[in-house]
């Protein structure tokens, strides 16, 4: 597969100062970059600090309009990767994991880090598997 076969998805620049692609498709493969809940000037909106239900829930929506630019959606997902600013929000995180996949069963690492905001309580990337273009 070639390198012009790439498309890129919601190539922009962000509020931390640095471009990325929100995604990539080569083939019927779509690389979901960590997607999180941070406004356009850098910073988690005030309504959702430390809320880890809520920015999981808008996570996984950003992440399934991605896929779907891509000709996916979020049930074409295998791989998951969820970074948690505490591990101790994992079942909030959790709890919404299973209300959105029920009987799906992607697979998935969680683990806790330091998020490049205080306020981030969880960032997503995914991997999915879509239908040739």
């Amino acid at each position: 597969m070639k390198r012009t076969d790439r498309r890129y998805i919601g190539h922009t620049e962000n509020g931390l100062g640095f471009s990325i692609s929100a995604g990539l498709r080569q083939g019927n493969l779509v690389f979901v970059s960590g997607a999180g809940t941070i406004g356009e000037d850098g910073r988690v909106p005030e309504a959702l600090r430390n809320d880890t239900a809520a920015q999981t829930r808008l996570t996984l929506d950003e992440i399934d309009r991605v896929l779907r630019e891509a000709g996916g959606s979020l049930e074409d997902a295998v791989m998951f990767t969820v970074f948690l600013g505490d591990a101790a929000d994992f079942p909030a995180m959790n709890q919404v994991w299973a209300e959105r996949f029920k009987d799906l069963r992607p697979t998935r690492t969680t683990v806790g880090v330091q998020l490049m905001d205080p306020d981030l309580c969880v960032e997503i990337n995914a991997i999915a598997v879509v239908d040739p273009a």
